[in-house]
């Protein structure tokens, strides 16, 4: 029943006009706001000294997160409907000469980002362009969530590996297929924990999180220098402009590990 009920919501998602699915996830992200109020407090009360910033402030960066986060779930639903012809429309691609650079060496690439921006969105922007990827996702308590996430990601072309005690074999095989004459190339894609990872020099940097730490994801360094593949920190944007409003921009970064 959960699974038909979003899938449903799903079909719905893809045939809504942009405008009114972004309006849509303003109302949601406003109503989680206020509906969630221990969540909220505690968020708010962590960004203050994490950021130095005022009680009012904080509470603008909160809800703005609170509305990305809506929106993202919306984006998530309408997958579907990215495909070759019409990514242009939804995502904006910076230096994806990095990453062409990097597959042009037949190894593979192992890729670092983080839930930020439109993150599920990131895989679209390089399948969709002919670049096979191989994520590690964490499965969902609810089973019937897993079972409608890995759907959604298939339709823009994703392999998915359950994140757990082989994820690092399974991303292992995945980039093996790169040097493979008979393979296309591939992307590994390990999700990490925060958006301090996206600028990390060496392994297991903490970094402050809304006053708490965070690391990186354990898997990347030792995968990418096992493997001896490149590794691309990606970054999601949504814009926010009015000609642009709703769309996201992916930034590709080269990472050195120490």
């Amino acid at each position: 029943m959960l699974y038909n009920t979003l899938m449903l919501l799903s079909y719905i998602a893809c045939r809504t006009p942009r405008p009114i699915l972004l309006a849509v996830g303003w109302v949601l992200g406003n109503l989680y706001y206020l509906i969630i109020a221990k969540m909220r407090r505690r968020a708010v009360a962590q960004m203050m000294p994490a950021l130095g910033i005022g009680e009012a402030e904080a509470k603008r960066l909160v809800r703005a997160s609170f509305i990305n986060m809506a929106r993202n779930v919306l984006d998530i639903l309408a997958m579907p409907m990215l495909n070759e012809k019409n990514l242009g429309d939804y995502i904006e691609i910076d230096h994806m000469e990095r990453m062409e650079e990097a597959l042009a060496e037949g190894r593979g690439v192992v890729v670092l980002t983080g839930h930020i921006g439109c993150w599920e969105w990131l895989s679209a922007a390089f399948t969709l362009n002919g670049m096979p990827v191989s994520a590690i996702a964490k499965p969902q308590p609810n089973i019937q969530y897993t079972r409608v996430l890995d759907d959604l990601r298939a339709t823009i072309h994703v392999e998915i590996f359950s994140r757990g005690t082989s994820e690092l074999l399974a991303a292992a095989r995945a980039l093996k297929g790169a040097s493979s004459a008979s393979s296309p190339i591939r992307t590994a894609v390990p999700a990490a924990h925060s958006l301090s990872s996206l600028g990390a020099r060496r392994p297991h940097r903490s970094a402050p999180r809304y006053s708490h730490a965070s690391s990186n994801h354990p898997c990347s360094p030792p995968l990418s220098s096992a493997s001896q593949t490149a590794s691309i920190g990606l970054s999601s944007v949504r814009s926010c402009a009015a000609r642009t409003r709703g769309t996201a921009t992916v930034t590709c970064m080269n990472l050195q590990w120490r």
